[in-house]
């Protein structure tokens, strides 16, 4: 496996769906707003959660609602707060996004009337809300993505009504419902450096730790196995397998002891291969081996031989056959060479 791989090995966090039915709801007219200092606050006294933020897919006549929860992060009471949705001008492109991500948008272009929140908010103290209005009091009207501003305004003990919150998002706007979503699936890799040298012999017993409750490889499956609602791609190393599987029969460390991870593996295995009951398997090549590097170098005997052994592997370990029609090349770079030799390794 090489080292350095540019891949997410890190537990990714599925946004549960929070139902809060005490939550005062905010239906708001159609008639422009009075208040228009749509100013960017230079220091913020409350800090704003959002839980859910609907429709994903905003169409002519949707209903957009923000849920949350705002908290007085300020050493002083908070009064008169009130909250709304303002949005920005349209973006198309993945250049602007990436622009407004470093630079955001004021969402100037468009302001939902304020609606009130609570009269006072002590500090430290949080309030549920929950706001609606529509896409075309939003000015959303053209294919793209609107950047949207979630704004409070109040009053600190002893100052100023002014701007005392807000919080960046994202509104995709279709002026047409789209036939068909657009199927998203995460990536969700096992992976793991070599840990046995080529007698067969362990090198150390980190996998122990790894796969045992609350180590890296038990948290990546945890995560995983949290929501059946989420679509994954599970890509697996092969080498990972082949090396668990020799822990459940028996391996030997450096110092000639016998390793302690047998139970941990097999449950770990177990688990894996429930979870890929539920969802497409990667077989990532024999050792994670770089299939563009290999074949760059001409290397492409050794490069097919990981490409069909890793499906291989991962087919009798985990009882199912491997995605065939994807690949997972190093850093997202796929050359012309690397991809005819996938297509010939089946």
């Amino acid at each position: 496996m090489r080292a350095g791989r540019t891949r997410l090995t890190g537990a990714l966090g599925v946004l549960p769906l929070i139902v809060l039915p005490l939550l005062p709801l905010f239906v708001l007219s159609t008639e422009p707003t009075q208040r228009l200092d749509l100013s960017r606050a230079a220091t913020a006294s409350a800090t704003i959660t959002i839980t859910d933020l609907t429709p994903s897919t905003v169409t002519p006549g949707s209903t957009v609602t923000v849920t949350g929860t705002v908290t007085n992060t300020a050493d002083v009471p908070l009064s008169g707060l009130v909250l709304r949705l303002q949005s920005g001008e349209v973006l198309t492109t993945r250049d602007a996004l990436g622009a407004n991500d470093d630079d955001p948008s004021p969402a100037s272009s468009a302001a939902a009337p304020f609606a009130p929140l609570v009269a006072d908010l002590p500090a430290g103290s949080s309030v549920p809300f929950r706001y609606s209005t529509t896409a075309e009091v939003l000015g959303l009207s053209e294919l793209g993505v609107y950047p949207v501003l979630v704004n409070v305004n109040g009053t600190p003990d002893g100052d100023v009504e002014q701007r005392v919150g807000e919080l960046d998002a994202y509104l995709p706007f279709f002026p047409e419902t789209p036939a068909e979503p657009t199927s998203v699936a995460w990536l969700w890799p096992f992976v793991d450096r070599p840990h046995h040298g080529p007698d067969g012999t362990f090198t150390d017993d980190e996998l122990t730790d790894s796969v045992a409750v609350g180590g890296r490889l038990e948290r990546l499956l945890e995560v995983a196995e949290s929501d059946p609602r989420v679509r994954l791609t599970l890509a697996v190393d092969p080498l990972l397998l082949t090396e668990l599987r020799q822990m459940v029969a028996g391996y030997t460390l450096p110092d000639g002891s016998a390793g302690r991870g047998g139970p941990q593996a097999a449950a770990w295995l177990e688990r894996l291969s429930t979870l890929a009951g539920r969802h497409p398997v990667l077989a990532l090549p024999w050792a994670d081996a770089d299939v563009v590097a290999l074949a760059r170098a001409g290397l492409t005997a050794p490069a097919t031989d990981a490409v069909t052994r890793g499906r291989d592997v991962v087919a009798e370990a985990l009882g199912r056959t491997p995605q065939d029609t994807l690949a997972w090349p190093v850093e997202g770079v796929l050359t012309p060479a690397a991809l005819a030799l996938w297509q010939d390794a089946g």
